[in-house]
């Protein structure tokens, strides 16, 4: 294939991907200086002098695995000021945790940082080729993955307030890096990408060889059965999405009745989807079949917790919850608060409002602070025209607040008085009445809080 017909294959596929009008977002490429991602970035500098109108920028990710990583972002540097363009660098917090994969930790931090990154219209390209889409299917095949893991690496995905978007998934890895030498643009070689005891690369450099041995298109036919994978999962996701309440798509509850009378493989697939869509990972086939035994399952009174990559999948009344990550530890002892500021607390923030006629009655209420505690266990208060005193406990049974989250409601107290519980409960004898001015409480949890 001559030079000319290669970028030609190359600018085809960009122009698919992306609009060539003069659009807000900008474009990123995610560059760590490799062959494939400088084939990427000169590939769009040039379309950037014919048709694209977006701004184009670089976003080179250092993992801080390999001494020479300061090295590279130096070299990413260098080859993004000879193509004019911005790069933006950010680096690994710290290592991987003890146990974790490697491969998966480095993946996960990196699109982290991305995600940060991107603005609503920015785009994100990635160097993702055929080759890859090939090396893909053949691991997750290998994991026994279904649909969903065949279907290997997504053309396009949301991603922060962005999109990430692999315009060369129908592109060889030869032919991709074909024009880097006549285009004079070095590239980087980490020396990770031979160590075959790295999954992908052991199946990049031993396996993939030994097949197109045999099987000359073994790569290209890989990746076709990963598309046809890719639509089949569709499917699927289409059937989950009629029998999801359309209300709840992007919730992280789930109502268990949607999955009353369905066989097993079915509500399978619908817990896989709500997690997709919830924001989670989706689980493999041990953790759903453990999800409906000890969660679907369980007892209306019981309260399974299922840990899974980063968050939990627990159970409250008639319904599944996803928490993206555990509840932070409540409050300590106390803290002081002067209404007229918001409080941080742990999972949320207390905050109260001027209002009339409900509330906290504003004369009733000392001139100095008023304390903020986390339950402690036997309070009680008697709420707003009620004759009696309640247990806090069975007031929050009553106003269904899952297990979790009751933990980390900020109780209000005036000296020794208990006289609010978060915005749900004010005592009858500190309560506005109508025509009196009051303080509403405001009571808004955190979105990593694991409340919903």
């Amino acid at each position: 294939m001559t030079p000319a017909t290669r970028d030609d294959v190359v600018d085809a596929a960009l122009r698919s991907a992306l609009p060539g009008g003069a659009d807000e977002g900008r474009v990123i490429v995610a560059f760590s200086g490799g062959a494939d991602s400088t084939a990427l970035l000169g590939a769009l500098v040039a379309a950037t002098r014919t048709w694209l109108r977006r701004r184009v920028s670089a976003f080179h990710f250092d993992h801080r695995l390999h001494p020479a990583s300061p090295a590279w972002v130096a070299h990413c540097r260098e080859i993004c000021a000879r193509l004019d363009i911005p790069l933006i660098t950010a680096a690994a917090s710290g290592p991987a945790p003890p146990g974790a994969s490697i491969e998966a930790w480095a993946r996960d931090a990196r699109y982290a940082a991305f995600a940060r990154e991107l603005c609503a219209d920015d785009v994100l390209l990635t160097a993702h080729h055929r080759d890859d889409l090939a090396e893909t299917l053949l691991l997750m095949a290998l994991r026994g993955s279904g649909p969903h893991g065949l279907a290997a690496i997504a053309p396009s995905r949301p991603l922060g307030r962005g999109l990430l978007v692999r315009p060369l998934l129908g592109i060889p890895r030869d032919l991709l890096r074909a024009g880097l030498d006549r285009a004079g643009l070095p590239w980087l070689q980490d020396p990770a990408n031979a160590d075959v005891r790295y999954d992908r690369n052991f199946i990049r450099h031993e396996v993939l060889p030994l097949l197109a041995q045999r099987w000359p298109a073994a790569a290209a036919n890989l990746a076709r059965a990963a598309e046809l994978q890719r639509s089949s999962a569709a499917v699927l996701d289409d059937y989950a999405d009629g029998v999801l309440d359309p209300a709840d798509a992007g919730r992280a509850t789930l109502d268990i009745a949607c999955l009353a009378g369905l066989p097993p493989a079915r509500q399978q697939l619908i817990l896989r989807r709500w997690l997709r869509l919830a924001g989670g990972a989706a689980p493999d086939a041990d953790t759903l079949s453990h999800v409906l035994r000890d969660a679907v399952s369980s007892r209306h009174d019981a309260n399974p917790v299922i840990a899974w990559r980063g968050g939990e999948i627990r159970r409250h009344a008639g319904s599944l919850y996803w928490l993206p990550a555990p509840p932070p530890a409540p409050l300590a002892g106390s803290r002081d608060w002067s209404p007229m500021a918001a409080l941080e607390l742990p999972g949320g923030v207390l905050s109260a409002l001027p209002v009339v006629g409900e509330g906290l009655r504003a004369a009733a209420l000392p001139v100095g602070p008023l304390t903020v505690r986390a339950r402690l266990g036997g309070e009680r208060i008697r709420p707003k025209n009620h004759p009696h005193a309640r247990p806090v406990k069975h007031l929050l049974q009553e106003l269904g607040v899952p297990t979790w989250e009751r933990r980390l409601l900020p109780l209000v107290f005036v000296g020794e008085r208990l006289v609010a519980v978060a915005d749900l409960v004010v005592a009858d004898d500190f309560a506005a009445r109508a025509a009196e001015e009051g303080l509403r409480l405001a009571w808004r949890r955190l979105p990593d809080s694991g409340a919903h």
